[in-house]
């Protein structure tokens, strides 16, 4: 795009260089900083995020998205898209809060920013049983493992098993363990939380997990908002929202709606 500023004012140039390094409209900033937060969190995710039997976006990352606009004093917009276009929908700008639980790793410090921490985890891989001896390298050689791609999961499994393990990778969190119920895959990766929660359901009913939760730090870790970068007063904004729910109880609440034991 070509601009002619020979004649806008100072303070129309500063503006339009602006937006051109930002990549959003003046008009666009100025709404989602004073009204509509468009939130992007992932869909089929129990029990995270997911649309209930009428349709209504549910779920924890869900209600805790919506405890914090309302702390705000926000209108909440809850936007429901593949985890993998998560990322990139918050670092261009075309969603102003990521709600999806991420783990910080320099790569995607490089293109988002990232609130404080509003939930603990750890990963856990869930096996149909037999087919997996061991969690060693050597054991899971040749091992096809369902994981989702661009997770800190996939990361794990790229920096300890490398070319010794097969990834599968699955659109979805649902997809994971239907391709592993299927025979696509013989054991899967997944976060702690969501993967517990999917054992003792109907599509978890006959696996079991292997091992122990990973205490590695890439994957044992703090879960964390996104925000687009340079949208520094929104990522405090949030921060003292999160501290503020806390504060009151409305995040001990929604805790109990989702899980049996806290996860702050």
């Amino acid at each position: 795009m070509i601009l002619s500023l020979k004649k806008c004012s100072r303070a129309a140039i500063a503006v339009a260089l602006s937006c051109l390094l930002l990549g959003f409209s003046p008009h666009r900033s100025a709404s989602a900083e004073e009204g509509k937060l468009r939130v992007a969190t992932e869909v089929g995710y129990e029990p995270f995020s997911y649309a209930d039997a009428a349709g209504t976006p549910a779920g924890f990352d869900v209600e805790i998205a919506q405890a914090l606009c309302a702390t705000m004093k926000r209108e909440c917009e809850i936007i429901f898209m593949p985890f993998d276009d998560i990322i990139p929908a918050v670092a261009k700008g075309d969603v102003d809060l990521g709600a999806v639980g991420l783990g910080i790793t320099p790569e995607r410090e490089k293109i988002v920013d990232f609130t404080d921490y509003y939930y603990r985890s750890q990963s856990i891989f869930i096996e149909r049983p037999g087919r997996v001896r061991s969690l060693s390298p050597e054991d899971m050689e040749g091992t096809r493992v369902g994981v989702q791609p661009g997770s800190i999961q996939e990361e794990y499994l790229r920096k300890v098993y490398g070319a010794r393990v097969t990834l599968v990778p699955a659109a979805d969190f649902e997809r994971i363990f239907q391709d592993l119920r299927e025979g696509h895959s013989d054991i899967v990766l997944v976060d702690g939380l969501s993967g517990y929660a999917t054992l003792k359901s109907p599509l978890g009913a006959g696996l079991e997990t292997l091992g122990t939760p990973i205490s590695d730090g890439l994957v044992a870790t703090s879960a964390h908002m996104i925000v687009p970068k340079g949208r520094e007063e929104l990522r405090k904004e949030i921060n003292k929202a999160i501290r503020e729910i806390v504060r009151t109880g409305e995040f001990a609440r929604i805790n109990r709606k989702y899980f049996e034991f806290t996860v702050y």
